[in-house]
């Protein structure tokens, strides 16, 4: 396995882009978890499982994604805060420890928080601050003093990374901060804490006829705060193949789109915790959203999509069932359907005739 130092060194912020960084700091949270290990003044061991990523760039134009306001360690006015000059630095601060790589000749900050560890492999510390205390507390300056150093070590453990959203960060707007730049180890996702992922309003016109339910969006659209942002859903080509229309690019012409068509989306849940940012596998504590209340508000809603056949067993025969006991909800139509997205592998990328003939369903 790669050592971390080297990891660190190859990690060029200037040769990615928002999409690719994330792959970047994946490559980085692997040696984290299964390349060794801190060690302090040769006894006690520092085990991180679970990490948070931040970069700031400090050219004069930046892309919006690479200015992460939340990194603490950069230039926040007039003053100078010199480049750490060593990759791998511990930066002590408020909130915890961050393993830090900058780099002062691209310009730019990267670190990462220690958000969870264990010590000598005992229980999980979920509170970052505390490794000050584990890492820092146990010597003073007499005596051999304090020494921290990384113990290149390659762990045999399964190696299953789970990526999510940062914890407990607010963005400019004082709404949860939604960057995908968390990682963990899987087989601690027991023992770690997770924000409430909180879902988007219906994204509708006047007069919508189809309704298109999800369970809550995924990471990539709940940063864009766009209904199915990732390219790897087919969503948007399926509905526009069926039209004999182009398929749509920007959120815009996305959005034009479904209002032509009289077409909503929505999601069944309102927020839920998630601990992957993807995975409704691992959907937690979900309060679901008032999907009855909404049909009633608008009778013009004949049909349901339900994006997903296991999210229409475990959603979808409620809703259906709940209509029908109302008689001025009982005509509406609620379709099983295949899941859009990539991760379908009953309906691959090559079947895509498949998928868009088994959607064709909402217009009949």
């Amino acid at each position: 396995m790669t050592r971390l130092e080297e990891v660190l060194t190859q990690f060029n912020a200037r040769e990615a882009n928002e999409k690719t960084i994330i792959k970047e700091f994946r490559k980085i949270a692997e040696v984290v978890f299964w390349g060794g290990y801190f060690l302090v003044n040769k006894k006690t061991r520092i085990y991180p499982v679970d990490i948070e990523f931040y970069l700031y760039g400090e050219k004069a134009q930046e892309e919006a994604w690479m200015q992460d306001k939340k990194m603490i360690h950069r230039k926040t006015g007039k003053d100078d805060v010199p480049y750490f000059p060593n990759k791998g630095s511990l930066y002590p601060h408020t909130f915890g420890i961050d393993v830090t790589f900058e780099n002062p000749q691209k310009e730019y900050r990267a670190s990462f928080l220690i958000r969870s560890y264990r010590r000598d492999n005992g229980k999980v510390e979920t509170h970052p601050s505390y490794l000050w205390e584990d890492m820092f507390g146990e010597q003073s300056f007499s005596g051999e003093g304090l020494r921290v150093i990384w113990k290149d070590e390659e762990s045999a453990e399964p190696k299953e990374i789970v990526q999510s959203t940062r914890l407990n960060l607010k963005d400019e707007k004082k709404e949860q901060d939604l960057k995908p730049w968390r990682f963990y180890k899987k087989s601690e996702q027991k023992n770690l804490e997770f924000a409430r992922t909180v879902g988007f309003p219906p994204l509708m016109c006047d007069e919508p006829k189809i309704l298109i339910l999800g369970t809550l969006p995924g990471g990539e659209s709940l940063a864009h705060k766009q209904y199915y942002y990732s390219n790897s859903n087919r969503i948007w080509e399926v509905l526009s193949r069926l039209k004999g229309e182009q398929m749509p690019i920007d959120y815009e012409q996305k959005q034009a789109f479904l209002f032509k068509h009289h077409i909503a989306l929505w999601d069944y849940y309102q927020s839920a915790i998630r601990p992957d940012s993807s995975n409704d596998k691992d959907i937690r504590d979900g309060k679901p959203n008032d999907i009855l209340g909404f049909m009633a508000q608008h009778p013009s809603i004949k049909v349901i999509a339900i994006n997903g056949f296991g999210k229409y067993d475990d959603f979808g025969v409620q809703i259906e069932r709940e209509l029908k006991k109302n008689p001025a909800l009982a005509d509406v139509k609620v379709l099983r359907l295949p899941e859009t997205s990539g991760s379908n592998k009953n309906y691959g990328w090559g079947d895509l005739n498949k998928l868009s003939a088994e959607w064709g369903q909402i217009y009949d």
